[in-house]
């Protein structure tokens, strides 16, 4: 007997898992005999690759291939999450292409800031408005770019909208440029 398990992955057959093949009881060696015979194979060497031949009974197989059945699900399983993964990347690299496309050629100046208010993008238009590489800004808070008195004034009104999660708009302030104005 061969007993198998296939790796389906979205309904495609992907690959078969073998177990290999054995008897469930002792075979009947006189059978086996016989069909050397008839097909021409060497008689010695039939019996012996025979005898080689595991015997595993019926109800110890049901186990294992419980075992092999559940590992070819594993396969199946972890395929299928690796093509998707690949999928989804595939999709946000895609879109971070299209926003950055869109973004680096408007004429606005554009950021993102995380939960603390640290810039973790910033447009090359920032150049233009403020005379900072994008990559200067990255890691720092609008506030390092005020005055101190500015930083008071606006600073309350940030915390305000980040503790009532708020979005920011029409937040006006005055930044200082890189050469001082």
């Amino acid at each position: 007997l061969d007993y198998a398990s296939p790796v389906i992955v979205e309904d495609t057959h992907l690959a078969t898992v073998f177990i290999g093949q054995f008897f469930h009881e002792e075979p009947d060696e006189n059978f086996f005999i016989e069909q050397a015979k008839k097909y021409g194979f060497n008689e010695k060497e039939y019996i012996e690759a025979l005898n080689k031949v595991p015997i595993i009974p019926e109800e110890k197989i049901q186990h294992i291939m419980q075992l092999y059945v559940n590992l070819a699900k594993m396969f199946s399983t972890t395929g299928l999450e690796k093509k998707r993964n690949k999928e989804l990347l595939y999709s946000l690299e895609k879109n971070e292409a299209s926003f950055r496309s869109l973004v680096e050629t408007t004429n606005d100046w554009i950021w993102r800031l995380d939960e603390n208010g640290v810039f973790t993008y910033c447009s090359p238009r920032i150049k233009q408005f403020l005379g900072y590489e994008p990559e200067e800004v990255i890691g720092k808070t609008a506030f390092d770019f005020m005055s101190e008195e500015e930083k008071k004034k606006v600073s309350k009104k940030f915390e305000y909208i980040k503790n009532n999660e708020l979005p920011i708009d029409s937040l006006e302030n005055i930044n200082i440029h890189k050469d001082g104005s």
